[in-house]
C-alpha cells in the first residue's frame, strides 16, 4: 500500500475522540482546509476535500453519520456533539470507566496512563470537575499485584 493510501493518524472510534479530533484538526490545518470547519471557507472544493479526509479518518460505524452529512462542518459538529455530550448518561458512563480502570496484562504502563488522562479529559470536556488526585487514587488501584510495592510507596 503506498503512503497516500494510509490513514495519516488513527481513526475515529467509540473511545479516542479526545485524542483524534486534535490529531485531525492539525491534518486539516496543515493542509489548509480547516477553513471548512469553522466555516470562513465557501469554496465546494475546500469543503469536499476536508469532507474527504474525515471520512477517510473514522471506523466504518462512522461512515454513515459523517457521509450523509453536506458539509464538512456538519459532519465535524455531528461528531463532536456525539462525543462531547454533557449528558449525565455520558459522563455516568465515562465515570464507571474511570472507576473500573484497570491495567491490561500485556499493557504497556505509558498507554494505561495514557487511557487514565484521556478518560480525565473527556469528564472534563463533559463538564465535570476531576482532580488529578482521584485519577491518581483509580490509577494506583487498578495496577497489577506486581506494583503493589511502588502503590504502597
Amino acid at each position: 500500500m503506498a503512503a497516500m493510501d494510509k490513514p495519516l493518524i488513527e481513526r475515529l472510534d467509540v473511545d479516542n475522540y479526545a485524542t483524534w479530533s486534535i490529531r485531525m484538526r492539525a491534518v486539516l490545518i496543515s493542509k489548509g482546509l480547516w477553513g471548512a470547519v469553522t466555516g470562513d471557507s465557501v469554496d465546494p472544493a475546500v469543503d469536499q476535500k476536508a469532507h474527504a479526509l474525515i471520512v477517510l479518518h473514522v471506523s466504518d460505524h462512522h461512515l454513515m453519520t459523517v457521509g450523509s452529512c453536506s458539509s464538512t462542518k456538519e459532519a465535524w459538529n455531528t461528531l463532536k456533539n456525539t462525543y462531547e455530550a454533557k449528558t449525565t448518561a455520558r459522563k455516568l458512563i465515562l465515570r464507571r470507566e474511570l472507576t473500573q480502570l484497570k491495567m491490561g496484562a500485556a499493557e504497556p504502563l505509558t498507554l494505561y496512563a495514557a487511557r487514565a488522562k484521556d478518560i480525565q479529559a473527556q469528564l472534563r470536556t463533559a463538564g465535570e470537575r476531576v482532580e488529578d488526585q482521584e485519577v491518581a487514587i483509580h490509577f494506583l488501584a487498578g495496577l497489577p499485584s506486581a506494583f503493589d510495592m511502588i502503590v504502597l510507596t
